[in-house]
């Protein structure tokens, strides 16, 4: 499979680049979202 081609090409490191951005993207929105539904939490007790 991996011969005549290195193991990974542009368009493939390129792709894992973005997943690993859209998944620390989606981190942080989870983050935030978490801090304000907590914030709310507190605010309504």
């Amino acid at each position: 499979y991996l011969h005549g081609r290195g193991a990974l090409d542009s368009d493939d490191l390129l792709y894992l680049k973005e997943q690993m951005e859209a998944e620390e993207d989606a981190e942080r929105l989870r983050q935030r979202t978490e801090k304000r539904a907590f914030a709310a939490f507190k605010i309504s007790f």
